[in-house]
């Protein structure tokens, strides 16, 4: 996912909508591990839902700024048939309610990005992206298991890493551009302007903040108004042939082996190292030792969220989703 040590996250965020959840009542119910019974799910309900604010909300959307370009150029690469992106949306959304209840601390879910990039640039098939993601999730899922994450942190270089992150880096950025220069709208003069606005808008947002310690949910409107103006431009002209698709599909029926080895080959191999060191050991490094270093009841352990992602994909590929990882 992106460069170990430095996370970007919707909670975890170097924006000014970064709010870190404090946990509102003394209950011992901290995460899914602690539940003995039905009232003890009702506090960790409880304690959740007094953590959601305004600044959550907007904090939350951030990550749709790379979700959802991600998820539609893989769902066109890949084909419709293999990736449905009603699916995909529905288990990203329950992987993240999961991660949510399992751990107190923010954890988001977010598209393997290697496997992505080369699913959107090199024309990877879907079932060669869906054979990637459980190659990936398989060896990790191991690594976790038998304890191995550690000695594969402390041998690889940071800077391998690194590497293959400014690689993808490189090449996504391109791809976006590219990407955005085709749009038939994109340099229209009210198109410019709306670009200069909303970028004018987080500056004043980001102003406020530092200067009047004055909070605006920037990422929130930001994210309402393109909504609305995806919604009105829909419908003025005409296209409204969408409709809502199948949440969970079963997309391996016709998967062979030769797809999990290919799929390895051209992405999984790329992305082990980048979700080994990253969605494992800084996402651990940077909650137990920056956000709660003296909160021992939302540290994580390496070996848990391997396993985690790794089941994440394991249990939720096989229906309609996507390779992902905490980021």
């Amino acid at each position: 996912c992106l460069p170990a040590r430095q996370f970007h996250t919707h909670r975890f965020t170097s924006t000014p909508t970064k709010s870190l959840c404090v946990m509102a009542d003394d209950t011992d119910v901290k995460g899914i591990t602690d539940v003995k019974s039905p009232n003890d799910f009702l506090l960790l309900l409880n304690s959740r839902w007094k953590c959601l604010n305004i600044r959550e909300i907007s904090g939350a959307t951030g990550d749709l700024g790379t979700f959802l370009p991600l998820l539609l150029n893989m769902a066109t690469a890949s084909g419709n048939s293999i990736l449905n992106f009603s699916s995909a949306l529905f288990w990203a959304g329950v992987a993240n309610i999961v991660t949510g209840m399992i751990w107190d601390s923010p954890i988001p879910v977010q598209p393997m990005k290697t496997i992505a990039a080369v699913a959107i640039t090199e024309d990877l098939t879907g079932n060669e992206m869906i054979g990637a993601g459980l190659s990936v999730s398989i060896v990790v899922f191991l690594l976790g298991q038998t304890g191995l994450i550690e000695t594969i942190n402390y041998l690889t270089p940071i800077s391998i890493v690194r590497g293959l992150q400014l690689g993808l880096g490189i090449t996504m950025a391109v791809k976006g551009i590219d990407l955005m220069t085709e749009l038939p709208f994109a340099k229209d003069p009210d198109s410019i302007l709306l670009t200069i606005a909303c970028l004018a808008f987080t500056l004043l947002a980001l102003s406020l903040r530092i200067k009047k310690k004055k909070y605006i949910p920037a990422a929130l409107v930001l994210v309402v108004v393109g909504l609305l103006i995806a919604i009105v431009r829909t419908f003025v002209n005409g296209n409204v042939q969408g409709r809502p698709g199948v949440f969970v599909k079963l997309t391996v029926s016709d998967l062979t082996f030769h797809d999990l080895l290919n799929g390895f080959w051209k992405a999984g191999f790329a992305q082990l190292p980048l979700t080994t060191l990253n969605s494992v050991v800084s996402i651990c490094d940077l909650n137990n030792e920056n956000y709660f270093k003296n909160d021992a009841s939302k540290k994580m352990t390496r070996r848990s969220v391997a396993r985690s992602v790794g089941l994440m994909n394991l249990l939720t590929l096989p229906f309609g989703s996507i390779p992902m990882c905490t980021s």
